[in-house]
């Protein structure tokens, strides 16, 4: 009896082998579709993206630069507002501070730890590469700031 129970026992296990075989192929297949769906909008985008600089000329002023790298933490960081929302005790306005003071510090030679005193989030976070480009992140900081007062103000006004 004990035999027959092993052997019933053998073909179930057999039986969910070829289940998990069947869903890891169907994952694999639904995988490979996905992949090739993100690689040709990443071509369509940066087609999109030179056909526009290509138009427009690439975008050199402050405000533009801001506004396209707000629009890139959105976008491909999928920092929404929802996401913001969720940032309510200044942690935006004092990781905008420490991009500004590194753009500063980066012309003094100033390296190391120091920006652990404001940055409010895990050190892999902070991520400074120039003047330039730190600002920038500062200043989309400071606007993703500002939109999430705007919103707070909106709700309360409206009594959410």
């Amino acid at each position: 009896m004990e035999v027959k129970k092993q052997v019933i026992e053998v073909g179930n296990l057999k039986a969910r082998i070829r289940e998990l075989e069947a869903e890891n192929d169907r994952l694999r297949a639904a995988l490979k579709n996905d992949e090739e769906m993100y690689l040709a909008m990443r071509g369509r985008c940066a087609r999109t993206e030179a056909a526009l600089d290509k138009a427009t000329g690439p975008v050199t002023d402050g405000v533009s630069l801001i506004a396209a790298e707000r629009k890139r933490q959105i976008e491909s960081e999928k920092w929404t507002a929802e996401h913001d929302d969720e940032h309510d005790a200044g942690q935006m306005v004092a990781a905008a501070v420490t991009y500004a003071l590194e753009a500063t510090y980066d012309g003094l030679a100033v390296k190391g730890t120091w920006f652990k005193k404001y940055w409010p989030w895990d050190d892999e976070w902070f991520k400074p590469k120039n003047p330039p480009q730190d600002l920038i992140r500062a200043g989309a900081l400071i606007a993703a700031e500002i939109d999430r007062l705007q919103r707070l103000a909106a709700r309360k006004e409206h009594g959410k």
